[in-house]
């Protein structure tokens, strides 16, 4: 079991350890950024005491400093402790410091996530001054420098490690790696319920018991030892001529790509790596696995399912429970117009910079139970957003970003403040100015413009962004 370590690694934290540099390589100046505002400064605080808790093996406080997804996901700290002691990286030997820190580009971010909160950290590993020659920090390596990127998230006001930068598409899809994540997991655990719940209810309609679940499991999956989710992508990789899904279908479906690592069985030398591409079903707001090969979604079942949705007995009831939960509320144009004004006005950007807005009586960072009991009242309707909800205030024409359970931790900050809009490019240009960065998501058809304003970041939204002559919709200040 000792060669088992040189090769396997445990979800993310352990990446992170065995993904360091084994070459020269140099910091991009795009990560460094020596003018940090006060948030940056922040995050970069908590990543340093991450790293150095780790490099300490203080692994109590490394675990509760990672992100919730993990420990709701089943990784427990036995876990943590465990694979972080089997890493072969000697992090006693580095002096860490972070080089840089900064925000989500828009390739990292897609239209309905844009008001979490992600900080990409860029690490410097440094052996003290030691010399090539007379330092090796693993075995067979004379590497003396090592340098890694580690995204961090706000979650029930803190920043919590969420993944590697050499993931891709976590900050894009959060919602879709945590439900890959589980379901790996449970996976590696063998719990058949766990691994029922991540399932599509395509198998529910199939008629798959618990009984199934555990009897395909032990044939096929069985004593995973570690695993990795190296990316996630709605580039679903069919080929154009086998495609035989419509366009709607298909912004409902996302491919996981990874690996996992399956314990030693007699007659081998190393563990056995299964590389896997799972592709996942957005149903009721929540990604489930649907299946682990493309070409099923040639499977007539699967492709009845897909194109027709899920029917069952209870489906009238979920919906009817669904929409009373949200109460969700749409803005009119009356709304977007009373926003213009806000947004053409010259003490618009002062007061950004401050994170207020003019009419709406909260500023970003109040509490949100004081705010709701003693300033706003309740809202008139919620919206889900990843990692979040939006409380809706007609009567300031806005919403308030705050935490998913909000209502049992009233300290809880206002994150974000959205304000619907109507106005064209030049109209937005005309009253905020040049933007620091703009582009269209990779993701989506989505157009963003982005302005730094001290610590504070402005987002004006494009739903349509194919369409130049579209107006911009929605404003988010962050």
């Amino acid at each position: 079991m000792d060669r088992l370590y040189k090769y396997i690694g445990i979800l993310m934290i352990l990446l992170f350890l065995s993904s360091c540099s084994h070459s020269s390589q140099k910091a991009g100046k795009d990560d460094v950024n020596p003018n940090m505002s006060s948030t940056e400064k922040e995050v970069a605080k908590h990543a340093g005491t991450y790293v150095k808790a780790i490099q300490s093996k203080d692994y109590h406080k490394a675990y509760d400093m990672v992100s919730d997804v993990y420990k709701e996901a089943g990784v427990t700290l036995d876990d943590f402790t465990s694979d972080i002691d089997q890493s072969t990286l000697n992090l006693e030997g580095y002096k860490i410091s972070v080089i840089g820190v900064r925000d989500r580009l828009p390739r990292e971010t897609s239209k309905t996530n844009k008001e979490e909160k992600f900080y990409l950290v860029s690490l410097f590993f440094d052996s003290k001054g030691e010399t090539r020659e007379d330092y090796a920090p693993y075995e067979d390596s004379d590497v003396k420098w090592a340098g890694e990127k580690l995204w961090f998230h706000r979650e029930k006001g803190e920043w919590k490690f969420f993944a590697t930068d050499e993931q891709e598409g976590v900050t894009w899809k959060p919602d879709a790696y945590v439900a890959a994540l589980t379901y790996v997991q449970a996976l590696k655990n063998q719990n058949a319920e766990a691994i029922s719940a991540s399932y599509s209810n395509f198998y529910k309609q199939q008629g798959e018991t618990l009984e199934d679940i555990s009897d395909q499991y032990e044939q096929s999956e069985g004593n995973i030892v570690s695993y990795t989710i190296k990316d996630i992508t709605d580039d679903l990789h069919i080929d154009e001529e086998d495609n035989v899904l419509s366009p709607e279908v298909h912004d409902e479906l996302i491919r996981v790509k990874g690996s996992y690592y399956k314990e030693n069985y007699e007659g081998m030398d190393d563990p056995e790596e299964i590389k896997f591409e799972w592709f996942f079903h957005l149903e009721d707001g929540k990604w489930k696995y649907l299946l682990a090969d493309s070409y099923e979604f040639h499977n007539s079942a699967i492709y009845s399912f897909l194109e027709n949705g899920f029917k069952d007995e209870n489906q009238g009831e979920a919906s009817s429970q669904g929409t009373a939960e949200s109460q969700a509320v749409d803005f009119s144009m009356e709304d977007s117009k009373a926003n213009n004004k806000k947004v053409m006005d010259s003490d618009f950007m002062n007061l950004a910079k401050q994170g207020r807005v003019k009419g709406i009586e909260v500023s970003i960072g109040d509490p949100i139970g004081p705010a709701i009991e003693n300033v706003m009242g309740a809202p008139d309707g919620t919206g889900d957003a990843e990692g979040g909800r939006v409380l809706v205030y007609k009567s300031c024409h806005c919403g308030l970003g705050v935490d998913y359970d909000y209502e049992n931790y009233p300290d809880s900050p206002v994150y974000t403040l959205h304000l619907p809009i109507h106005l064209s490019y030049d109209e937005v240009i005309q009253a905020l100015g040049k933007p620091d960065e703009e582009g269209m998501s990779e993701t989506d058809s989505s157009y963003t413009l982005y302005y730094t304003i001290g610590d504070h970041t402005l987002f004006v939204h494009r739903s349509d962004g194919a369409s130049s002559g579209a107006p911009f919709d929605s404003i988010t200040l962050k």
